[in-house]
């Protein structure tokens, strides 16, 4: 009983166990805007995804050019999270997107949480409000996440335990693709109450809309999705919005389709081959009024 193993401290094993293990950052997403700044310099939120299932939020300092962990959840999941996505709510409220390995969709209330001790000092948690299954077979490799509306609809609400309290909510549509090649659009309204002084945050709440699969959306997996930040008039509808969505996958096609907003309907207008081959993410490129200009494909390569 003389060797390291047994003069170790408790403190010690973990760590070194900790290490040993092959635990990897599958998934990574940051929120925008920054939350605060610091000497002029951004902070930022930054959520990561393990193989572990782990989900962790952190500050990033621009300045100091350090993570600071604020808070984590590994229950959840409880396999390895391959996606990520984030939409900003308002200033105090956040919402993110995470898939997994088992095909299913987990939704997160990323809200602020003031000290007690001292209303200056705040920071920001994870809340877990709805797991989505069954979202595709297996794997949900890519997310995209965002909402209809420019800015959150404001009401004002009376409640027997809520004195006076505002009722944000936003139109949320999630896309993703997963290992089955098929491709899955799910739109729901997100909506926080906003409680008045003296009473706890009050956590934020999904309700569904609608849930739409293309089955064989590629014939293979699909990897990336990206969608247009503004939606366009449709030409077969006046008055009608439609939304620009592309996918690629291993099958080195490009797939443009046209999402109608209000109905959900999509369908695809144009495909192109790409050369990049084993592709794991894009990109869509806009000018100044958020019209799509090009889309960048990467993998194995860049086009």
């Amino acid at each position: 009983k003389t060797g390291k193993w047994w003069e170790a401290d408790e403190q010690k094993l973990r760590e070194d166990a900790l290490a040993s293990m092959d635990i990897r950052i599958m998934s990574i997403a940051v929120f925008d805007p920054p939350i605060e700044s610091s000497r002029g310099h951004p902070i930022h939120v930054v959520a990561t995804g393990s193989s572990s299932g782990k989900l962790s939020l952190y500050s990033y300092g621009c300045g100091s050019k350090e993570f600071s962990l604020m808070d984590e959840n590994e229950v959840m999941h409880g396999c390895p999270i391959l996606s990520l996505a984030a939409v900003e709510f308002d200033g105090e409220n956040r919402l993110l997107v995470s898939g997994d390995t088992r095909g299913r969709c987990a939704i997160w209330h990323v809200y602020k949480e003031i000290s007690q001790d001292d209303e200056s000092k705040h920071e920001w948690k994870l809340r877990c409000i709805e797991m989505k299954r069954e979202v595709h077979q297996s794997g949900v490799n890519t997310i995209c996440a965002w909402k209809e509306d420019e800015e959150p609809e404001l009401l004002t609400i009376r409640d027997k335990t809520v004195s006076s309290c505002r009722l944000r909510e936003i139109d949320l549509t999630i896309a993703t693709g997963g290992d089955d090649q098929s491709l899955v659009l799910m739109r729901c309204i997100a909506s926080v109450t906003t409680p008045g002084e003296g009473n706890n945050n009050l956590p934020l709440k999904v309700r569904d809309l609608s849930r739409v699969k293309v089955e064989c959306a590629h014939m293979s997996a699909l990897k990336a999705i990206g969608v247009s930040e503004k939606a366009e008039e449709g030409r077969e509808r006046r008055g009608e919005s439609v939304r620009r969505l592309w996918t690629a996958g291993y099958d080195q096609v490009l797939k443009c389709w046209a999402l109608k907003v209000s109905s959900g309907e999509v369908r695809c207008i144009d495909q192109r081959v790409v050369d990049v081959p084993d592709v794991s993410s894009l990109e869509v490129l806009s000018d100044l009024s958020r019209a799509p200009r090009a889309v960048v494909v990467a993998g194995h390569g860049m086009q």
